[in-house]
């Protein structure tokens, strides 16, 4: 009797913990504990991998049963892809026609998509002021190409584009191609502005309080010379008008004239400037701007002690590094100077005069003494 009551006990035992183990693996599978009213049993969550093969050889097979398991499979798959987006050319006119392609990357391996894989992609056309002027799905995939052709309108307004390409996997992620749409008219002469000093090209850019000088030369599409053509000037920095110091109001016999303007002694903000010229020759009109190459006075000054550290009273070479706010590099000219004691009087002269040797980088020596701070004073620009 003592026999059947343990034997009794060990079999609930077993049943419960039977009930509790389907119970467990019910939760990792993402199936609902809920029975619906039909007693068939719904299923909430990702489909466990082990049974993507058994639902794949389970279905029904037709004449293109092979294609449809390909499908499928590929469907469940978690595969994630790369568009490299590319066009014929980078500017079009308005009524041309863009042709753009993209090619579909596994973004794992590396490896070009298959036809097999059946990835579609979403295009978009985006204007200028980031509107969407165009969408279209590209479907007809090319072992890993999709393409299409995009029929510029004519009355397109110009401006940069982007052509953006999304396959259709989840979590792919979006790449994108600019390119330009710009009207073109056959100009009926041509005119060119440069600056004659090569300030700009030594010392990376011009500095505030400095002098442009330049010159201006038109030119007939025959090749003869806009003599005498009268002359209109606009030069600003920062939307702050500069002085003219030569500005003539018109050509000389050659079809050119020089010109100089004074930049403002103090600056204005981030230093955008341009001097553009219109030139009117027997009622034809063209024009042409050149962008002032600036330096502005806020610069990013960086210091590298050789070692890490300086040590008072023993010769030490410090690396520096001068760039702009935007990132470009500097043709600093500065003075090291000590840094007065509080309540005491000022260094009558620097310790060293520096510059920068290439790209804004430069090195320079001393000696610090004990307790005392320096400091970098840039002269130019």
């Amino acid at each position: 009797m003592a026999w059947h009551k343990v034997a009794g006990v060990g079999l609930i035992i077993c049943s419960i913990l039977l009930l509790f183990s389907m119970f467990e693996w019910q939760k990792d599978a993402g199936l609902s504990s809920e029975l619906p009213p039909s007693g068939e049993r719904r299923y909430h969550g990702p489909l466990p991998s082990e049974f993507k093969s058994v639902l794949v050889a389970s279905m029904e097979c037709t004449e293109d049963c092979a294609e449809k398991k390909v499908r499928l499979d590929s469907m469940l798959s978690s595969k994630r892809y790369m568009a490299h987006v590319s066009l014929d050319k980078e500017t079009y006119r308005p009524g041309e026609t863009a042709y753009i392609r993209a090619v579909l990357v596994d973004a794992a391996n590396d490896k070009l998509a298959t036809t097999n894989d059946y990835v579609n992609a979403k295009l978009e056309i985006k204007g200028p002021t980031g509107e969407t002027v165009y969408e279209a799905w590209l479907g007809n995939q090319e072992k890993s190409v999709v393409s299409h052709l995009w029929k510029i309108t004519s009355d397109q307004t110009g401006g940069e584009y982007r052509a953006e390409i999304t396959p259709e996997r989840q979590g792919s992620p979006m790449n994108w191609r600019a390119f330009i749409i710009r009207s073109y008219r056959q100009p009926k002469f041509t005119v060119v502005v440069e600056f004659t000093s090569e300030h700009d090209a030594q010392a990376g850019g011009y500095g505030f309080g400095d002098v442009i000088h330049g010159r201006v030369k038109a030119t007939r599409a025959d090749g003869s010379p806009c003599a005498s053509a009268a002359l209109s000037w606009k030069a600003a920095v920062d939307g702050v008008a500069l002085q003219a110091l030569s500005a003539p109001a018109q050509l000389d016999a050659d079809g050119a004239a020089p010109f100089s303007f004074q930049l403002p002694t103090h600056e204005t903000g981030d230093g955008q400037g341009s001097v553009s010229v219109s030139v009117s020759d027997g009622g034809d009109v063209e024009g042409q701007a050149k962008t002032i190459p600036m330096v502005v006075r806020t610069l990013d000054l960086r210091l590298y002690p050789e070692g890490g550290d300086l040590a008072a009273g023993l010769p030490g070479r410090v690396y520096f590094e001068a760039l702009t706010r935007s990132g470009e590099p500097v043709a600093l000219e500065a003075e090291l100077w000590e840094v007065a004691v509080a309540g005491g009087p000022e260094p009558a002269a620097p310790v060293l005069a520096l510059s920068a040797e290439h790209e804004g980088r430069g090195t320079f020596e001393f000696t610090p003494a004990p307790g005392r701070e320096y400091e970098v004073r840039p002269l130019r620009p």
